[in-house]
């Protein structure tokens, strides 16, 4: 699966908190993965949603043309 640019939103951050160790089952790493979201204030969380916003906005108004209307 290839990440969509929200994914740099918080992949950065996770992959900080990750990094350096190994997961020998994938609910050891899905675990942490959870607990490591539901520890992200709610603003983490809007500024990605926002940040998402921004980019289609400048999508539209920049390459709109490209959209079949």
């Amino acid at each position: 699966m290839r990440p969509v640019y929200g994914d740099k939103c918080f992949l950065g951050p996770m992959k900080k908190m990750l990094g350096g160790q190994k997961f020998t089952p994938d609910t050891e790493v899905q675990s942490l993965v959870r607990q490591w979201l539901g520890q992200q204030p709610a603003s983490f969380f809007a500024s990605g949603i926002q940040k998402l916003v921004d980019r289609w906005d400048k999508y539209l108004n920049e390459l709109g043309q490209y959209v079949e209307k």
